[in-house]
């Protein structure tokens, strides 16, 4: 064998594989065969061992050695032959590249293994590096590093042994004194930056230019990080983790789970001194407003609250920020703690200390002006600079406060010494969200060292933790005992530090009792931490997040401890990096530091560094797959991007000067071995001759821009000023980073030239080459418009013809077609490409028109659509709104290499964001949607990439629109005429001015009412223009279909469904199933489903109207046989009509019909139409998909349609057997309330379990999972306990207990039951056969009784006295409570009577009872009136289609009559042709019988006297006789069958006459139908919305008296000191029937 197939793990190995015998070709046949033969033992027979009945013992034995060497070489063969690898046994997220042919690239505990299969392989392995130095020096270099290796290691082995436990060093003083000192600590200077930790020798190498993580080992195995040469702000940081996961993140942070970050890098700096000089310099650094130096900043001064803005510092005679930061101080000392301190605290000035921290990026930066701050400042202000001293962990999700909980545990000796912060933080067990703390909420407190609780246990959630956890997120109790915190204090950071080792921490737990947790050593340092919750400045419903800060060396041990702590949720907290903290700031909504602050230093040298990287990115794709940016047409005449294409170039929009461009080159600044450079050649970096120019661009908040845009405001923002603004789209697209924002094109006005010089061009002046279109600005509204019309799903024309509708016949269809030709107006000669639009789009907006660009774009989950934030121009932004106005000054167009990105609507975020701006933005390049499917017409269509034309709808063409366009959101419906509100105020509320409305009179009340401390609710406000109206036209040609959606909350253990409004079903919470007693069947019925729609709740929102398209056929009699008169005719007419009424067909069956859902057309022939209840009609893979859906959403269940449930027999004929099964398992899980669902407790089962028809006696709260027989427990829905142990979640046992331990009874030890002793001895024998003391409980010894020698008859009489005192207490407290109710009564009673007598309170009723008569009057007349109107629209329209009636009739009976008119007469003409013939044949009948049997002598006579032969009658003649005869025979049968077969087609044609005419009387009556029916539904809608509009404004009037009856009671009580009740309202009378009209029918 090979030697080299012989080394140790990590050694060199073969540099070249064995050729394999077996093809490429035949490789897998052969490691099948290969297989098969490893998974084949062969055996021996034994007959041979056994001959004439005697065995044979060595043939025998030799058999079975045989088979057991067979045995033994097929499981070798098989453990050979198994195609899994040890490097595929690593989690994929951990697996590296080298893992297979790299043993190092494997965990230490595989690596033999690995290496064993590599040389069983012989698959190539790396080689180390060793090489033999061939130099003198080389050589010399190589024996000092050797020497020195050895020099090290004998140092550090003396100095461990040298080292004692205390880590404390002894000193011998003058005098023989031993004197114990401190161990030495790292130094902090002051006033100047501090030196990165000692790093282990062996990584020493690596840390050279830069610092690692805490956590970088543990993150260099998951994630992605920085290139080695090119650390990020001078740290190694995770960008991403190896695996993919961006759609998990956006779940984990918003929906389930917690996502964290190891955010030590973030620098923390310490300022102390004096409380004065540290309020001036921060002031100095922006903190000037009076919220935080007033009454309002007492927490946040305290050490309560943080702070978190923007730091500005003073550039010349303006500000420039520096970067966000958080400011938190650290509080005083107690008073207590001050006085003992004696006279030093009486010669020193109370010093305090504030923590600032702040991104890497503008750490220097904010250092240095600290540095010049302090220097002003008298007494001097020292900076300490804790960059490795303080380190950070950031967490958000729902679960992110249960894994701080579960991780975390509050630090203290006893129970009594728990710190108050702790206290808060534990009692915090529910939140899921930060945000839900106070704003700006902190804690600080001591925690554990969490390795000694290791792994983490799954943190169990109190049942009643609700109450508690409101009163403390109410009350937040953390102002008691405050002191300093100790993260604050340099000496308990470094004694944190000292934690003990991994080695020692796993000898305690070997030599701890199992199952016991590991107790604290005097030896566990306490670890301070600080907990700041924050909440998102743009989305206050967004996911807050925890940043906990911690000593630098102790992130690491909490980190692993909190990666693997167990979710209740499942699964553990993920690992985010860098570019998942941009899409967390992204999906919520917030500005992400640097990339989206270019008006920061730290900014611009973020946005510098990513143009490198887009020039590098661009120069490595192939030209074909680039853009060209020079060369872009943006139509029009205009070639080349507006600017740097691959930067956001500022410098172009604010016209600075532009930095010179060298070719491209990377800078040696992080090489250490680069060489020197001249520095002429330094100065000629792009980025740094950039810096100086950008940095005059300076940011804008929202507060100064609102005060620059109200009215009156004529002053203008700083030169060179820029707004954050946030871009959200109303349809499809994205944006990218470096998007152009344009604002509206400016309207230009067309020249028109003097009468003198007036002549016709030959084409249009305004779209020359090189000139924009004069209406480019009605052409981006009109765009507007039309996205607006859609939204709102109107249908009428906006510009041009709307596409062409499904269905219509071939002539509406050319109607149609001329219509848009007439109307759309092509230019001629046609325009050159890209000259008045770009693929049928508005062209962009001109250079002049830029104001700002894109930062951050892409598609965000939390919103579903596209969104961007980006920088504009201040002085445009302001400019724009003065000139248009806030309506169409809030307008924007982006371009992204001429694609249009989008055109939106500038609008202002929530209050929280105060320097944040939204833009919601109108897609260019979506995708047009047919009208009548909602669907989209070309599937082709859609979002394209950067550098190419989106084409949009072509169909629609855009038209000039007018400027005063309104505002889709401002056009509110407009109700019926009889709840105008001006007649309401003039009649009812007695109010003559127009100008006084309902509201003015409120807010006048409401303020009277303040002013004397009155605060009460007016009432409801339910608004007429909040419903929902479909005129009867727009319903009449649209069908709209809305389905509700309801949405799904999770808990810990089940969920639970919330309903819309208009919800479907509501279980009821006492939903259970009753008892049987016969036998469970094994397959599920659909009596479940019907007994489940029985047990909703039936108060359902059913239709108001219900259309029956079943007609009733009349049986008549068969087709009469008639004469050919005109009476036969009408008894013909009325035969063919009753026999159409008898077989009249269903015209759906032969109509095709359309699903109400897919919109494809079927017909009923086949089966696969099914109608609803509520009368819509679905096709089978429709309800098959709406059935299933209903299966896995609770909400959805039972399947429904315009809140109707789906019958069982629909649901049977649609559904297969199985499948069937699935909803009935669905169904009968659904009907059992939430809270009593039962789940099997096995991972591999987790069946539902439904609820037991008999109870078990001995086992009630005990159901046995039927799949896998797994025994539950149906109070903590977990594995059931053992016999004699209380389930912990069974509360009502608790009470019991708790009961029973008052009144003194005693609990059986054997069967568990509560025994009460009402009479006899202490001796008690339960039911069980058990005998105890019930004093004790102790077992009872037969022979000795009680083994604790009790005294039964005193502790008997001490109950009892026990007793009778807690009685009489009882007694007492029910006497002073009466007495006290009595009180109350007479007072009530007291003060009623002088309500009652008052007269200001008698006239006040008075008013009232007037204004309700009022009301009532008018409420009556409006319902009147309204009544009366709709009574005379529905009689209009009887009579019209009356009139069309008759006017149909007339024209159908004229039509028949004309029919019959015709027939009659074809009959008569046939009658006559038929009588001709049959004289001609009996004519010719005569002649023949003539010549046969005539006078034949007369013949012969003749013939002799002519000389003629004589003729001779020959059988020829008789057989054409016979012949005539036959004819003559049959001639009438034959008539009679021409008139038959006349009349069967004369009855055809009126048959089909009259069915043709029946079809159209149907149509008729069935548009007369579905317009009386839209009509009414639309009466009842406006009834209905009256009746609303009347509780609505009754509730007010009702919230008026009361505030008025209110105001009187308390001016009188202050007027004569004495209690007055409140005065009733007046009583409605109960509703006339004639007034308040049903809405469910005329």
């Amino acid at each position: 064998m090979d030697g080299n197939r012989h080394k140790v793990p990590g050694g060199p190995g073969p540099s070249k594989r064995k050729e394999l015998p077996i093809r490429d070709t035949g490789y897998r046949s052969a490691k099948r065969v290969k297989i098969n033969d490893a998974r084949n033992i062969r055996t021996q027979k034994s007959d041979a061992a056994l001959e004439d009945g005697r065995l044979d013992l060595q043939k025998f034995l030799n058999t079975r050695e045989f088979e057991i060497k067979a045995l033994q070489d097929s499981m070798r063969k098989c453990k050979g032959a198994n195609a899994t690898r040890v490097f595929q046994s690593v989690p994929r997220e951990m697996r590296r590249r080298t893992a297979s042919h790299n043993v190092k690239r494997v965990p230490k505990r595989l690596r033999a293994r690995a290496w064993k299969e590599m040389i069983e392989d012989n698959t190539p392995t790396v080689e180390s590096r060793k090489r033999r130095p061939r130099t003198t020096r080389a050589r010399i270099r190589a024996e000092t590093i050797k020497r020195l290796r050895y020099l090290a290691e004998k140092k550090k082995k003396q100095k461990l042994q040298k080292k004692s436990g205390d880590e404390s060093t002894k000193k011998i003083g003058a005098k023989g004194t031993v004197i114990e000192t401190r161990p030495p600590r790292p130094k902090i200077r002051r006033d100047m930056l501090n030196e990165p930790p000692k790093t282990d020798s062996k990584f020493k190498k690596r840390q050279i230019n830069k610092t690692w993580l805490p956590t970088h080992l543990w993150h260099a195995k998951r994630a992605t990080m920085t290139e080695p040469s090119k650390p990020l702000w001078g740290f190694s940081l995770p960008l991403t983790p190896t695996a993919k996961c961006y759609r998990s993140t956006h779940r984990a942070s918003g929906q389930k789970g917690v996502v964290v970050w190891d955010t030590s890098y973030m620098s923390t700096a310490s300022l102390y001194g004096t409380s004065q000089g540290i309020e001036r310099v921060l002031k100095a650094l922006g903190l000037t407003q009076e919220s935080l130096w007033g009454s309002r900043g007492q927490k946040w001064r305290s050490g309560l609250r943080k702070w978190t803005g923007v730091l500005s510092s003073q550039r010349g005679d303006s500000r420039r920020d520096i970067a966000p930061a958080t400011i938190v101080w650290n509080p005083e000392p107690p008073a207590r703690d001050v006085e003992m301190d004696g006279s030093a605290a009486q010669t020193k000035k109370p010093q305090r200390q504030v923590l600032f921290r702040i991104h890497p990026s503008a750490f220097i930066e904010l250092f240095e002006q600290l540095l010049k701050l302090v220097k002003m400042e008298t007494p001097r202000l020292h900076v300490e600079d804790l960059r490795y001293e303080i380190g950070s962990i950031e967490l958000t999700g729902p679960g992110s406060t249960e894994t701080l909980l579960g991780v975390l545990q509050p630090f203290h000796d006893t129970p009594d010494n728990l710190e108050c912060h702790g206290q808060v933080f534990q009692s915090l067990a529910g939140v899921t969200n930060p945000a839900t703390l106070p704003k700006d909420a902190l804690l600080a407190f001591s925690v554990k060292d969490p390795r000694l609780s290791f792994p983490p246990k799954r943190l169990r959630l109190p049942g009643d933790n609700g109450a508690a956890l409101l009163e403390t997120l109410t009350k937040w109790p953390v102002e008691e005992n405050l002191k300093p915190f100790d993260i604050c204090n340099r000496e308990s950071r470094y004694k944190a530090s000292k934690l003990p080792s991994q080695k020692t921490i796993n000898r305690r737990k070997g030599s701890n009792p199992p199952g016991q947790p590991l107790q604290l050593a005097p030896t566990d340092p306490s670890i301070p931490v600080m907990l700041l919750a924050s909440r998102s400045s743009a989305d206050g419903q967004a996911q807050g997040t925890w940043t906990m800060l911690a000593p630098w060396k102790c992130i690491q041990a909490i980190w692993y401890c909190m990666m693997h702590y167990p979710l209740t949720t499942g699964g553990n907290p993920r690992l985010g990096g860098l570019e998942e903290q941009r899409q967390i700031a992204f999906e919520h909504g917030t500005p992400w530091f640097p990339g989206d602050f270019p008006a920061t230093n730290a900014g611009l040298n973020w946005e510098l560094e990513q143009r490198l990287k887009r020039k590098r990115d661009w120069d490595r794709r192939p030209k074909g797959k680039r853009i060209e940016w020079n060369s872009l047409d943006l139509g029009a005449g205009r070639k080349g991007e507006v600017g740097d294409g691959l930067a956001c170039d500022f410098e172009h929009l604010f016209c600075l000067p532009k930095p010179c461009t060298p070719p491209t080159q990377e800078t040696g600044a992080s090489n250490p071995g680069s060489m020197d450079i001249d520095p002429s050649e330094k100065s000629s970096n792009p980025r740094n001759s950039s810096l100086p120019a950008l940095s005059a661009i300076q940011r804008v908040s929202k507060p100064s821009f609102n005060a620059l845009i109200g009215p009156g405001a004529t002053g203008s923002p700083p030169a060179n000023s820029v707004i954050t603004v946030g871009i959200t789209f109303v349809a499809r697209g994205v944006a990218s980073p470096c998007a152009r924002i344009y604002r509206l094109p400016t309207r230009t006005a067309v020249s028109v030239l003097p009468s003198t010089q007036a002549e016709v061009p030959a084409t249009d002046p305004s779209v020359g080459s090189g000139s924009m279109p004069h209406d480019l600005k009605d052409q981006w509204l009109a765009k507007l418009l039309q996205k607006s019309a859609n939204a709102e799903g109107i249908t009428r024309q906006l510009n041009g013809v709307p596409r062409m509708p499904p269905g219509v016949d071939m002539e509406t269809r050319k109607k149609l077609l001329a219509k848009s030709l007439i109307t759309t107006e092509l230019p001629y000669p046609r325009p050159p490409a890209n000259q008045t639009d770009i693929g049928g789009h508005p062209l962009c907006p001109d250079e002049k028109d830029l104001i700002g660009f894109v930062t951050t774009g892409s598609f965000c989950l939390s919103e579903g659509k596209g969104t961007a934030i980006g920088s504009i121009s201040a002085e445009k932004a302001l400019e724009t709104v003065r000139e248009t106005g806030t309506r169409e000054g809030r307008l924007c167009i982006t371009e992204s290499g001429c694609c249009i990105s989008g055109f939106g609507l500038l609008r202002a975020t929530t209050a929280k964001a105060p320097d944040f701006l939204r833009i919601t933005r109108y897609p260019y390049n979506h995708i047009p949607m047919d009208r009548d499917n909602h669907r989209p017409s070309n599937p082709d269509q859609g979002t394209q990439r950067r550098g190419t034309i989106a084409q949009g709808p072509s169909f629609m063409a855009p038209s000039p629109l007018s400027p005063a366009l309104a505002d889709p959101a401002d056009n509110n419906p407009v109700g019926p005429p009889e709840l105008s509100d001006v007649d309401y105020l003039r009649e009812v509320l007695l109010v003559q001015s127009a100008d006084i409305t309902e509201d003015v009179i409120e807010r006048e009340l409401v303020d009277k009412a303040a002013a004397l401390g009155v605060d009460l609710p007016i009432g409801r406000r339910l608004v007429y223009e909040e419903l929902n109206h479909v005129s009867a036209d727009d319903s009449a040609e649209t069908l709209i279909i809305q389905h509700n959606r309801t949405i799904s909350t999770s808990s810990n253990a089940t969920t639970t469904s919330g309903l819309t409004s208009r919800h479907s079903t509501v279980i009821s919470a006492t939903l259970t199933e009753s008892s049987s007693v016969r036998r469970r069947s094994r397959s599920l019925t659909f009596s479940h489903y019907e007994k489940y729609l029985s047990q909703i709740n039936p108060a359902l929102d059913q239709p108001r109207f219900h259309r029956l398209y079943a007609d009733k056929a009349e049986r008549s009699g068969g087709l009469l046989r008639r004469s050919g008169t005109r009476k036969g005719v009408q008894e013909l007419k009325r035969s063919i009509t009753n026999r159409l009424k008898k077989r009249k067909p269903n015209p759906s069956s032969a109509t095709p019909i359309p699903c109400i859902c897919c919109r494809e057309d079927f017909t009923r022939d086949n089966n696969t139409l099914q109608t609803l209840p509520c009368g819509h009609t679905y096709c089978v893979g429709c309800l098959e998909v709406m059935i299933a859906q209903s299966t896995t959403d609770e909400s959805k269940m039972p399947p429904r349609c315009c809140t109707q449930p789906i019958p069982s027999g629909i649901i049977k004929t649609v559904l297969p057997k199985d499948k069937q099964q699935l909803f009935l398992k669905a169904v009968q899980q659904f009907s059992t309330p939430w809270e009593a669902r039962v789940f099997c407790p096995n991972t591999a089962c987790n069946e539902f379990i439904p609820p037991p028809s008999k109870l078990d006696p001995k086992h009630p709260f005990e159901a046995i999972c039927k799949y896998c027989k797994t025994k539950v427990c149906t109070m903590c829905k977990r594995n059931s306990h053992r016999l004699g142990q209380d389930c912990p979640e069974d509360r009502d046992l608790d009470a019991v207990l708790k009961i029973g331990e008052t009144s003194g009874w005693r609990r059986c030890y054997k069967c568990r039951t509560l025994v009460e002793l009402v009479q006899g001895c202490t001796h008690i024998t339960c039911r069980c056969k058990a005998q105890f003391c019930y004093i004790c409980g102790a077992v009872w010894d037969p022979a000795v009784g009680c083994p604790n020698f009790c005294n039964g008859e005193e502790e008997l009489e001490r109950r009892r006295m026990l007793e009778e005192a807690r009685l009489a207490e009882i007694e007492a407290e029910e006497l002073a409570r009466v007495k006290a109710a009595e009180a109350e009564e007479l007072a009530r009673q007291e003060a009623e009577r002088r309500t009652a007598e008052n007269s200001q309170f008698k006239r006040l009723r008075k008013e009232q009872e007037a204004e309700m008569n009022r009301f009532r009057v008018f409420e009556q007349k409006a319902m009147a009136a309204m009544r009366a109107r709709q009574s005379s629209k529905k009689l209009a329209l009887v009579e019209k289609y009356s009139e069309q009636v008759e006017k149909m009739r007339e024209r159908h009976a004229k039509t028949e009559q004309h029919l019959e008119d015709r027939q009659v007469l074809a009959e008569f003409e046939l009658h006559a042709s038929l009588e001709e013939k049959e004289k001609k044949i009996r004519l010719k009948l005569r002649y023949m019988e003539e010549y046969v049997n005539g006078n034949n002598k007369l013949m012969a006579d003749k013939n002799r006297d002519s000389k003629m032969p004589v003729r001779e009658i020959t059988m020829k003649d008789r057989e054409q006789l016979r012949q005539q005869y036959c004819i003559r025979d049959g001639m009438e049968r034959r008539h009679q069958s021409q008139v038959n077969v006349l009349r069967e087609k004369q009855a055809k044609a009126l048959e089909e006459l009259v069915e043709r005419h029946a079809k159209e009387m149907n149509a008729l009556v069935d548009k007369r139908a579905r317009e009386i029916e839209n009509l009414a539904i639309a009466f009842a809608d406006e009834e209905e919305a009256a009746l609303i509009k009347f509780r609505d404004r009754k509730a007010r009037l009702e919230g008026r008296w009361r505030i008025a009856s209110e105001m009187l009671r308390v001016k009188l009580e202050k007027q004569h000191e004495v209690p007055y009740a409140a005065s009733p309202l007046p009583v409605w009378p109960e509703a006339d029937p004639d007034v308040v009209t049903s809405t469910n029918g005329e």
